[in-house]
This record gives structure tokens, sequence and C-alpha cells, in this order.
């Protein structure tokens, strides 16, 4: 740990915005110390757009995050006001993006590890003021008969000012794959991500416990985690982000094994009309299990856990087929991935509420035109709708659904594309009401009240905005950002 330039922090209030980079570097000759530049200090942030439909890109800046991993390009940068806060290769990086004017820039104590990059930053409110963390796997070098040793290192700093809060250094030698990222704060915890749980005292970045789960989302006092198995399904772990004590278990009886009639009786209680979605949903993942996506292994390219209103989450998952089943249903195929789904889960017990593919809605659907649901994306607006997007091979059409997170219920589902009515489309994102994506060639928006079309002449489809500016990523670690007029 490095306790120089450290100054308390009061407890955090809200998860503003996520940045979470990967990639490889190698730092430079001259690297910066961990002082911030005089180009001076960030102008508070205008107000927001909403919602957000139309972007200058003549005013446009483009940047550049170097040394990212295969998949990284269109990970979200953090954004306050005009002010982007983004991690390349071993700095921290503010960069004040309608004057196009770089504010400040840190940099890690040791050295980054190229050999297994990553590196990330999430931008947090507190009572002291904004705060970003950065985070960044590190190494330092074998001399003599000394090993090199695997680090995770930390900086929080002001968000405005760039004044370093603190800056912490902690051996981490357990995963060789991992992209260290601050997902959420909750009391005096940051809970960071480093292939598993570790809990930073956030007044001076001490480790205060730890635990094997993959930290996910936070949601008040809960954190929410994953513990991956190769040759079984994922399943849910929360524990107490003050203590690290575990609340409750989901999917962990998974067992592989049980007679398919089990798995059939459920299904035919659900359409005789004897069981809710969720509960179908619930009973069914102990049988089969569901999975989600490791992000221990290399860049964390997907978002898959979100909020999803009073007392809930949702997670895109998926799953494989029961042999036993799948024989009696599709004549003995070998099983496959066949569906996605979208679960709104109970964060106080891990049961599912909700389930996308059990939805009396969808099911008939799923199963006879889509032929499932699958590389299932989603993205949540910020207010009540969550916004999902997935392919449908039997049709090949992309179906875009919203969710409303308050209700836990389906609002709308649309096809786009193959015999569709409506043109393919391609979400890139989602911000108070509106959907982002590309169409024929063009920028669209989408009503997430409706799915209808909201501006067809948006000039771009951003993956991230906040009202004031918009962010779309290139390739190579190039991301653009442009002013929000309308």
């Amino acid at each position: 740990m490095s306790p120089e330039h450290r100054r308390p922090l009061a407890t955090a209030l809200s998860l503003a915005a996520l940045l979470a980079v990967g990639g490889c570097s190698t730092p430079a000759e001259d690297a910066p110390s961990p002082k911030p530049s005089e180009s001076g200090a960030a102008q508070p942030p205008a107000e927001p757009i909403v919602p957000a439909t139309r972007f200058d890109t003549d005013a446009s800046v483009t940047l550049q995050r170097d040394f990212l991993g295969e998949g990284a390009e269109r990970l979200p940068v953090a954004l306050r006001g005009g002010v982007a806060y983004y991690t390349s290769g071993d700095r921290l990086i503010a960069h004040d993006t309608i004057r196009d004017e770089s504010l400040w820039t840190l940099s890690t104590e040791e050295t980054f590890d190229a050999e297994n990059p990553g590196h990330s930053a999430v931008l947090v409110e507190t009572d002291d003021g904004p705060v970003v963390f950065g985070a960044f796997r590190t190494h330092t070098t074998a001399s003599g008969t000394t090993r090199a040793s695997s680090k995770v290192e930390v900086i929080a700093a002001d968000a405005d000012s760039g004044d370093l809060l603190w800056h912490a250094v902690h051996d981490h030698e357990e995963y060789e794959e991992y992209t260290p990222r601050v997902v959420g704060v909750s009391g005096d915890s940051v809970i960071l991500n480093a292939g598993t749980t570790l809990a930073l005292d956030l007044a001076g970045g001490e480790v205060t416990w730890s635990d094997e789960s993959e930290p996910r989302l936070v949601m008040g006092s809960t954190v929410i985690g994953t513990v991956s198995h190769f040759d079984r399904s994922t399943w849910m772990r929360a524990v107490d982000a003050a203590t690290g004590e575990e609340l409750w278990t989901a999917w962990e009886d998974y067992a592989e094994d049980l007679a398919s009639d089990q798995r059939l009786d459920l299904l035919a209680e659900f359409q005789e009309g004897g069981a809710e979605p969720g509960e179908v949903a619930d009973a069914a993942a102990e049988y089969y299990g569901y999975f989600v996506h490791s992000q221990r292994q290399g860049a964390p390219v997907r978002e898959e856990f979100f909020p999803a209103g009073p007392g809930r989450f949702a997670v895109v998952a998926f799953n494989y087929l029961n042999t036993n089943l799948h024989m009696q249903v599709a004549g003995g195929k070998e099983p496959t991935q066949v569906f996605g789904t979208v679960l709104l889960v109970s964060a106080e017990t891990g049961r599912i509420e909700y389930s996308f593919a059990f939805d009396p809605e969808i099911r008939e659907r799923m199963d006879n035109d889509w032929g499932g649901w699958v590389d299932g994306r989603c993205r949540h607006d910020g207010e009540r709708t969550l916004a999902c997007w997935g392919w449908a091979p039997q049709i090949r059409s992309t179906v875009v659904f919203a969710l409303d997170t308050e209700e836990g219920a389906l609002r709308w589902v649309e096809e786009f594309g193959g015999e569709a009515e409506r043109a393919d489309i391609d979400p890139t994102g989602a911000w108070r009401g509106a959907l982002y994506g590309e169409a024929g060639g063009g920028a669209v928006v989408l009503d997430l009240d409706d799915g209808a079309d909201l501006e067809t002449l948006a000039e771009m489809a951003p993956a991230t905005t906040n009202g004031v500016v918009a962010v779309e990523y290139g390739e190579n670690g190039e991301f653009t950002v442009a002013p929000v007029t309308g």
C-alpha cells in the first residue's frame, strides 16, 4: 500500500458511471508521477438533454485508448458533464471533451503487466464530491534471486481536480487472466473485481475482506457475484458488502443427471397455467442450471448484471439442453446452446421472479418460430427500462425487447431484419427512454416505451451518453465523443 497523498473519503452515495477497459501496454519511459497535470479543473456538469436523440459529430473529439485487449473496443468510458474518464495502459486520464483539453493524468507505481494486461476505471459520487477509481494489473520485475510478482493497483482521485486521494498496491497472484475493475461502492467498502472479490476501505484502499466469487453488481449492502465451473453451470453467491459474510447462494445444487421427467413436469405445469414464469424458471435452474460469461478470461466485453427495480437485479444468461430431455423433445440431437434468457432475480433471496424465456407471450415463439434467442445483450436505461437484443436463428432476425424493471414485466418485443417487417438493427446502447443503434447504414433511436422510431437522423449510435455528450467506439481503442444537441 502506498500511503502518501492520502485524505479521508466520506461514504459513497451512488454509482454514477462505469468504465471497464481491458488491454495490454508497456509503460512510457517517462511515466508521469502520481500528480495531476496543470491544465485546469473540470467545468461544472452541464444540464443533460432527455431523451438524447441528436449529436453534433462536427464538434466531436476522437481519443485513443492504447493497448486494449481483443473485444474491448466498445467498453464504456465514464462520463461527468463533458469530461471523459478512462484508462490507457498504466494511466488514469481525465479529458474535457467540450474544450478538447486534457485535465489530468495519474500513473501506476509498478510496471504495467503487458503479458497479462488489464485496466479500468469507475466514477462514484461521494459526500466529498466525485471520485474516480482506476484499477490496473501491474507487476514487479525479477532481480537476482527475487522473483517477479503480480500486483493489483487502485488509484483513487478527485474527479474534478485530479488530486490523489490514495494509491493502493496489493499482491494478487490468484488468476492469470482478469481485468480489475470497481463494480460498486457500498458504505465504506469499495468492491473490486480482481478475478475474485476484494473489498477495499473507502478511506485508504486497504483490503478489508475477500471472497472466492467474482463480483458482478453491488445493490445496497449486497454484493452479487458468480462462481463458475468448467463442467457445470454458473452459480450465484451474495455476500454482505461490509463483512463478506455469505447471504445466499443460488443454482449451486445443479446436477445434470436429474431425471428429465422432472423438467417435463415443470413445463407441463407451466403450460397448464399452474405456475408463474419466475417459479418455473427458478425450479428449472436447479435441474439444468444457467451460464453467464465469466469475466475472468480476458477483457470484460459483456455487461450482464443490472439493477432492475426495487430489490431486484437482472441477469443475461443462457443454458444448454439436458441430453436426456433433448432426446425426448428433439429426436436425439446432441445438446447445443439453444436459448438465452433474461432473468429478474430477488437481491434478498436469489430466487427468480421473471424469465423472458418462460414468459407466456414468448415461450411458444421462442420454441416454434425463433429457434431460440442467442447471443443476448442488454443495457439498462438508468430509469426503469432494460433493453435487450439477441439473434433468432430460425428466422434470421434480431429480436429486441424492453422489460419494465419496476413492474417486472415485458413491455414490448419486436423482430428486425430477415423476414420481419422492420429493417435490421444493431443496437449499441440505451439511456433514459431511448435505445440507440445502426440500421440501413445510418444511426437511429428507438422509443423504449413502445419500440417505435424516435429519431432516424441521429448522426451517431452511441454506446453510452449522459445527455451532455455521447460516446461511440471505433477500432483499435479509438472512441469519439460528441455533444448532445437534441
